[in-house]
């Protein structure tokens, strides 16, 4: 019987540098990837292939990866064209001591070229019947605009009286969401790309593809 096994071994080095991926040529995952045209066309063959329980996550850009339930860590393949998603794992590898963005475990890594692997921390999703997550969610799309617009738009009190008790609990959140509103044009911010550590809302991909690549990863 076929192995479908997923060692994060064959995902990323043990080094974490940027480096190839070797080692690994007749896993068959790597020949998977190698013989995949696009991120989904990797995707359905994983799933064809038997990998499916691995999958915790994917779009058109990227899949996410979770060995067991049990593990606190998650893999992330994404197509190495999707400058908007590079643009913030810039960010992120600079801006470490965040706490609003994504822990990022060792450093990005070329997968034959066409893919690029990260690993991170592993994140609790946004919950449409929490009101915790739903007012966080509210509030971070209303800042964003405000940032945008350079001015304070008009809100219900309640909102304001949200807005100000989050500014004093989430003070060094406001980098993350200048950077959010500087690049408006190519926001992508949606409930599925705010998630969270506890109750400390992270942002994970806010951007979609489009603007030049000018990033070295």
């Amino acid at each position: 019987m076929k192995s479908t096994a997923l060692r994060r071994g064959f995902f990323i080095n043990t080094g974490m540098k940027i480096n190839e991926i070797t080692g690994y040529r007749s896993h068959p995952v790597y020949q998977i990837a190698k013989h995949s045209t696009s991120i989904g066309d990797f995707m359905q063959a994983m799933r064809r292939e038997g990998y499916k329980k691995y999958i915790i996550g994917d779009g058109l850009y990227a899949g996410v990866f979770m060995r067991s339930p049990e593990d606190n860590q998650v893999i992330k393949i994404f197509d190495t064209t999707d400058t908007g998603y590079k643009r913030y794992l810039d960010f992120v590898l600079k801006n470490k001591t965040n706490i609003h963005v994504p822990v990022i475990k060792g450093y990005p890594v070329p997968f034959l070229k066409k893919y690029t692997i990260v690993r991170m921390e592993k994140l609790r999703p946004y919950s449409n019947s929490s009101e915790y997550d739903q007012n966080i969610f509210t509030i971070i799309i209303s800042l964003v605009r405000d940032i945008h617009s350079g001015k304070t738009n008009p809100k219900p009190s309640d909102l304001k009286k949200s807005i100000k008790e989050f500014k004093k609990s989430f003070p060094t959140i406001m980098p993350v969401l200048e950077l959010l509103a500087k690049n408006y044009d190519s926001l992508d911010l949606h409930s599925k790309n705010i998630m969270f550590r506890g109750k400390i809302p992270v942002i994970t991909d806010p951007f979609s593809d489009g603007l030049p690549d000018s990033l070295s990863f």
